[in-house]
């Protein structure tokens, strides 16, 4: 059904994907979202990642998965819900649902927020390594209204090289808000 819902949003939004959707990867991995400037990025992302069949999950404030009139839906999109206010070892929960489950991917945006950001949050580095699995490179590009992977950084990569696959990956996509991207990130 979630396949069939994404077949019509794509369409209806003119976008196209851009991926190879026979890599198995794509189904046991962290993946990135990247550039994370606008609300519709989580459509956009879904609506992609839904056609190519990836069993996506993604981290959500709580708030949203929690809520009588509408935690329902959040939850059926994949959402899991996270208290913010309390400090828990998200890395270590999140690498624990990948090594517990063979088919599920987590969909992260290390941006942290919808504004410009300098340094990325390394969740995704720490969750990857933790569950010996790849990151996947997911982009929105509002630009070519394309979606889909960049590619795969391999786990036991060095953190250095990690980062530079990804500026590498990312340098060339056109943010839906481009005032909010910044393509020179660092990785805290």
């Amino acid at each position: 059904m979630k396949k069939s819902i994404a077949t019509l949003v794509m369409w209806c939004i003119g976008w196209k994907l851009s991926v190879d959707a026979d890599d198995h990867r794509k189904n046991h991995c962290v993946l990135v979202a990247a550039p994370h400037t606008s609300n519709w990025d989580l459509v956009y992302a879904l609506a992609a990642l839904w056609k190519l069949k990836i069993p996506v999950r993604f981290l959500i404030k709580d708030y949203y998965t929690k809520n009588l009139l509408f935690g329902w839906f959040f939850r059926w999109l994949g959402g899991i819900g996270v208290d913010r206010s309390q400090r828990c070892n998200l890395v270590e929960y999140a690498a624990s649902l990948l090594k517990e489950n063979d088919n599920l991917s987590i969909l992260l945006a290390p941006e942290g927020t919808r504004k410009r950001v300098n340094t990325w949050k390394s969740g995704f580095y720490k969750i990857a390594s933790s569950a010996n699995v790849p990151i996947g490179m997911a982009f929105l590009d509002f630009k070519e209204k394309k979606a889909g992977l960049y590619g795969f950084v391999e786990p036991g990569l060095s953190y250095s090289d990690t980062l530079m696959a990804i500026r590498e990956a990312y340098k060339n996509v056109h943010a839906a808000k481009p005032e909010n991207w910044n393509p020179d990130f660092d990785i805290e």
